[in-house]
């Protein structure tokens, strides 16, 4: 952290001599360095910023196909506006609200489409042909 505050008022010292035409006062050895530097920083950047936008993406995806099952068993008036919201641009979404949408959403379709563990063995067949309720729609 010390070398970014260090890097920083490089940078601005180096502004100002040019902002004055010093050039003579810039010292060119550091300045290289400091743009080595950056240039590291910026492509360990752009790959965190990269995977970021495909996490993103992905909880997007995700909640899309969920509301849409969900939407078409028991349908909410804010839904669309959900889907629309979600339609936007990715990266004006933040990260800590399209957590959150996924924990709703989520929470939601396991509400339509609750999960079933009761055969844990194979069914009794004859009981089970006549009893609707025993099979998922």
């Amino acid at each position: 952290m010390k070398e970014h505050i260090a890097d920083n008022n490089m940078v601005s010292t180096i502004i100002q001599s040019l902002d004055d035409n010093s050039v003579e006062l810039i010292d060119f050895d550091n300045l290289k360095r400091m743009l080595r530097d950056m240039q590291v920083t910026r492509e360990a950047h752009k790959k965190i910023s990269d995977e970021l936008s495909f996490i993103k993406r992905e909880y997007r995806n995700r909640i899309l196909g969920m509301m849409k099952a969900v939407m078409a068993c028991r349908r909410r008036e804010s839904d669309a506006q959900l889907l629309t919201h979600l339609s936007d641009n990715i990266e004006e979404i933040q990260s800590d609200e399209l957590v959150s949408l996924y924990a709703r959403v989520a929470a939601r379709f396991r509400d339509v489409f609750p999960a079933s563990f009761r055969y844990l063995t194979y069914p009794n067949r004859a009981a089970n042909q006549k009893d609707w309720s025993e099979h998922k729609i």
